[in-house]
């Protein structure tokens, strides 16, 4: 099985912090509607969704439109577009479990974050059967990453955007609250969500407040000829040309170029193998071949760099966290895409393109690798990195 690229989310690691810090108590075996701490909310006039599981099994929410109106307008025009269909659930620990899309292209947009820790007044708190949004680095670019909570955590109050709970269907929240994670915190269950049905109750979603940005494109409309050029060749595998994009990403191609010409990356391998890419440079840290790390040039670090990871891209590894220090911790190491994943997109940067020798990229990639670690099984050295242009 092909090992995916995961990104564990800022509230799995806030979490992990706060339960260091309080501690968590034991979850309800029953949630009962009447003692929830959203049931004073409920009312008949609120939008209500339903999600159905892969194994038929329902949930089913009903949303605060009157408490965080643009989380819920959005949520419901995400569903009706088709999102949440067929969409995993990825993250878990003791007191939630989130979902999200990896390989679909979200709309150009986020939203404003409706929490008190953003200047606006949500009364609804951290709990049992809570729904909520996700979001990253800033307090308004969360999108349409979901969690449903399992515990009352008061320390996590205001600080994300709840806009719905649970009404029905808590025999299988309680079956989601026990599946097991991996180490990292990551589901690898086949349950999914199916589809999800929308009870509007009348309740118009058609518009509301976006912060737009930039359109993820394609790396072919950033080709041009002053772009520089370089060539990559793959003992026994062949030759690879990329071209950079200096006017997306300078820090990032200026860093590569630097390491390129100082003969940095010859003899050196291919790292690591996963579903959709590859990686190439040091994957220790290796004293005697650090290097300083650099600028994140993507947006949730503030870049606008609106190249989308698709097949044939190159981008640097970071740090997979969510913090200020991880997000500018790129030193050396590069992926190459050799699939659309557009979940990179926004939290990696994104600097070149394949130009020549797609095919080799092909080779590496079904390379077979250790499914734990994603090393591949053979050494795969790159003989040189040059400039051509």
């Amino acid at each position: 099985m092909k090992k995916f690229l995961l990104l564990p989310s800022p509230i799995l690691l806030l979490l992990t912090s706060i339960l260091l810090l309080v501690g968590c108590s034991k979850t309800s075996d029953t949630i009962i509607l009447e003692d929830a701490s959203y049931y004073q909310y409920l009312d008949s006039s609120n939008p209500t969704v339903e999600f159905v599981l892969s194994d038929n099994s329902k949930i089913k929410f009903e949303l605060f439109k009157d408490i965080a109106p643009t989380t819920v307008k959005n949520f419901l025009s995400l569903i009706s577009a088709g999102y949440y269909d067929d969409t995993d659930f990825n993250e878990k620990c003791d007191v939630f479990i989130s979902a999200f899309q990896f390989n679909k292209n979200l709309p150009n947009y986020t939203i404003k974050g409706e929490f008190t820790e953003n200047g606006y007044q949500n009364p609804l708190s951290f709990s049992e059967g809570i729904l909520g949004l996700m979001h990253n680095h800033s307090n308004d670019d969360g999108l349409s990453e979901l969690f449903i909570s399992f515990q009352n955590i008061p320390e996590f109050d205001g600080k994300f955007a709840y806009f719905g709970g649970v009404t029905e269907g808590f025999s299988t929240l309680k079956f989601l609250q026990d599946l097991k994670p991996d180490s990292d915190g990551f589901i690898r269950s086949s349950l999914r969500i199916d589809k999800v049905n929308i009870d509007a109750k009348g309740f118009d979603y058609s518009t509301f407040e976006k912060i737009e940005t930039l359109p993820f494109e394609n790396a072919m409309t950033f080709l041009n000829d002053t772009n520089p050029k370089i060539k990559m060749t793959i003992k026994d595998f062949g030759i690879m040309e990329l071209e950079l994009f200096n006017d997306v990403a300078p820090i990032t191609v200026e860093n590569f170029l630097t390491l390129v010409d100082d003969n940095f990356y010859d003899g050196l391998t291919i790292s690591n193998i996963f579903a959709g890419h590859f990686t190439g440079g040091i994957p220790t840290n290796d004293p005697s071949k650090s290097t300083d790390a650099i600028l994140g040039e993507f947006f949730h670090n503030g870049v606008n760099n609106n190249i989308s990871h698709d097949k044939g891209v190159i981008s640097m590894w970071r740090d997979d966290a969510f913090t200020d220090e991880a997000f500018n911790s790129a030193t050396n190491r590069f992926i190459i895409c050799n699939d659309d994943l557009p979940v990179l997109n926004k939290y990696f940067a994104a600097f070149g393109y394949v130009v020549s020798g797609l095919d080799v990229a092909d080779k590496i990639a079904a390379v077979s690798f250790n499914s734990t670690t994603g090393a591949p099984n053979i050494p795969i050295i790159i003989e040189k990195i040059e400039r051509i242009s």
